[in-house]
């Protein structure tokens, strides 16, 4: 699909609001430009320009009328239930709460039913998202009393869950050793539920790590915000979170809001309050996020509330109805909901309105108006804190990968998101042995690799070069004359099975992004068992495995791509 959108209102990086048209193809973003002026880009990757003229293709043309346009917002933090507890929410619902509200990507909590504590149930989660979801998707493993396995060799996932206080789920670790050996983990992200004397003792666990993140959730008192404070100052990789409930309400709002008033952590003090809306603004807090958790009415309205309040629709509508009253500038609304919990957690051409990035974007109308009524909300908990609140600033459309999901006030659910890419933001070392016209291409183009995302540039080079089914030596095709796209030798580039899955996830971005067609996948050699058998799984294609000749070894190497 082809889109553009003319006279739109973004926010630039020092905050001031420009007029740019956007065109759009393929779901992602191709051209910005000052309003009319011609588009060009450049097409299918190779060499020649072409000039768009808007007037003389088929394009789908909206004028936005110098509304504001937002890059689509991430949430961070959301439990959609599923599977598990479809009475309270699934991916379906979830999910279009999400795009109602302006949030094109959600990543999704461990603590449903079974808890995400190992590859295979991470995997099942998957395959219910990628049927259900009308946004993009990503995931957290749940840190357990025995899985550090699991939590080491899990893939593209945003970061390990640890919960130290109780919440909704048996997911707490108490056990001192098990928690020293999970926050020990090199190369990670701790996303952390701690409150009070767990707080401190999470951040001390995590202190010895030089290689890994803290991000801890629901940030919300004045001594935690001081401790965060100092940790910064040291230079640490610590990162915080604040949610709506606590920046909105204090304890003193739980006598009217009754079993909306219960979540984990509690609303605090007044005092507690004024400093978490100083941190969002100073910046010590570093990503607003909803710590979505839906409940049925029942268990809310019970004497003994569940844990937990909704609020991934709102989210948006309540940082501009801030923004309309003077606490939140659009700049750092954008930093908060968009650009930190990209750079944090390393999501692969998300957080921006930049040319190249994936068209997740959402069309604001600063001057719309409603009073929040629960029974009109998409999530399936028709009960929430907010009722009755009048929200100024509105999404009034969601474009999620190019597509049209929420216009109207109506949800179109014809398109289905996709699952984000954790790149990291390390970058990747390039060894191992390399031979033959590979090595000299590699060498040749060794200065197109030396950028930020170096993942995604391998997989881009190698697919430019026309590597498709390839060794070491020579390459190979299928008796049948199909082609596969994918480089499966990983002797090029690296033998770590860690760093190695990092590459296979840029690549099954590069195939999406590029609308690659293939039928089947080839594992080259015994290296290349474990490349096609993962990017097969990741596709759902037939894996064949190829040699060369009639070598025996390496047979018995065959399980190797199973690694899960």
């Amino acid at each position: 699909m082809e889109l553009l959108l003319r006279n739109c209102s973004i926010v630039a990086e020092n905050g001031e609001i420009i007029l740019r048209d956007i065109f759009i193809s393929k779901g992602k973003i191709i051209a910005i430009k000052e309003c009319g002026d011609k588009l060009n880009y450049k097409m299918n990757n190779n060499e020649i320009n072409k000039e768009i003229n808007v007037d003389e293709i088929n394009v789908g043309e909206i004028n936005v009328k110098q509304k504001l346009v937002l890059p689509g917002l991430i949430d961070c933090h959301v439990h959609f239930r599923d599977p598990g507890f479809p009475e309270k929410e699934d991916f379906y619902s979830g999910s279009c709460a999400a795009a109602a509200g302006g949030v094109t990507s959600v990543i999704e909590m461990p603590n449903t039913n079974p808890a995400t504590f190992t590859i295979d149930l991470l995997e099942e989660k998957r395959k219910i998202a990628i049927k259900k979801s009308i946004v993009n998707f990503g995931f957290f493993i749940g840190a357990g009393i025995d899985n550090i396995d699991e939590l080491r060799n899990a893939s593209n996932i945003a970061g390990i869950k640890i919960y130290m206080n109780l919440t909704t789920g048996k997911l707490m670790i108490e056990n001192e050793e098990n928690l020293k050996g999970i926050f020990s983990l090199p190369n990670q992200i701790f996303a952390v539920h701690a409150e009070g004397e767990t707080f401190e003792k999470a951040l001390n666990y995590f202190s010895m790590n030089k290689s890994s993140k803290i991000y801890l959730c629901h940030t919300s008192l004045k001594l935690e915000i001081e401790k965060i404070k100092e940790m910064k100052q040291k230079e640490m990789k610590v990162y915080a979170e604040a949610c709506p409930h606590h920046l909105m309400f204090t304890e003193e709002d739980i006598a009217k809001l009754g079993g909306y008033g219960i979540m984990k952590p509690a609303l605090a003090t007044h005092s507690d309050k004024s400093a978490l809306w100083e941190a969002v603004n100073n910046g010590i807090i570093d990503i607003l996020a909803t710590d979505h958790a839906p409940h049925t009415k029942a268990e809310k309205q019970n004497k003994n509330a569940a844990f937990g309040v909704i609020g991934v629709e709102l989210l948006l509508p309540l940082a501009l109805t801030w923004h309309n009253e003077g606490k939140l500038s659009l700049k750092k609304i954008v930093e908060l909901c968009c650009e930190n919990p990209a750079k944090i957690f390393g999501i692969a051409n998300k957080g921006f309105i930049k040319e190249g990035y994936d068209a997740d974007l959402v069309i604001v109308d600063l001057e719309a108006e409603k009073v929040v009524e629960d029974e009109k909300l998409w999530s399936k908990a028709k009960g929430s804190p907010y009722h009755g609140i009048k929200l100024q600033g509105l999404p009034i459309m969601t474009i999620v990968n190019g597509n049209i999901i929420f216009e109207n006030n109506e949800i179109n659910d014809r398109f289905r998101g996709r699952e984000l890419i954790f790149t990291g933001d390390e970058k990747m070392n390039l060894k191992g042995n390399q031979t033959g016209n590979d090595a000299e291409n590699m060498d040749q183009n060794i200065d197109e690799l030396k950028i930020e995302n170096i993942e995604k540039e391998i997989a881009n080079l190698l697919l430019q070069q026309k590597a498709v089914i390839l060794n070491a030596e020579k390459p190979f095709k299928f008796a049948s004359g199909i082609f596969s796209p994918i480089y499966c030798d990983n002797r090029l580039l690296l033998s770590s099975v860690a760093e190695r899955k990092k590459v296979v996830d840029a690549f099954a971005q590069v195939l999406l992004e590029q609308d690659i067609s293939f039928d089947a996948v080839a594992g080259v050699a015994t290296a290349g068992i474990a490349w096609g058998a993962w990017i097969a799984e990741r596709f759902n294609k037939p894996f064949v495995y190829i040699r060369g000749d009639k070598k025996g070894h390496g047979k018995q190497n065959v399980v190797e791509g199973n690694l899960n």
